[in-house]
């Protein structure tokens, strides 16, 4: 699994060079998490934090496939094309 986390690690700051005030704070795996849809996935989360507003995000990368899911703010979901301003 870590290298899995390492790829999801090297897919989030190839975003990050879209928004340089965002920080990586660390990652973890969590088996079988209830996502957002209600859905049950083994998922890579990236904490990540705004340098200027110190306010912490988590980016939800599926373990299996990598495919960025979508990042939880303080206070919403975000998608992930909104997030990095892609």
């Amino acid at each position: 699994m870590i290298n899995k986390e390492k790829e999801a690690l090297d897919k989030i700051k190839e975003l990050m060079k879209v928004d340089p005030t965002i920080s990586v704070i660390n990652s973890f795996y969590k088996e079988k998490d209830i996502l957002r849809d209600d859905s049950i996935k083994d998922v890579i989360v990236v904490s990540l934090l705004d340098d200027i507003y110190g306010k912490a995000f988590y980016v939800y990368i599926d373990a299996e496939t990598l495919d960025l899911l979508y990042v939880q703010g303080p206070h919403r979901y975000i998608e992930i094309a909104d997030f990095f301003e892609l």
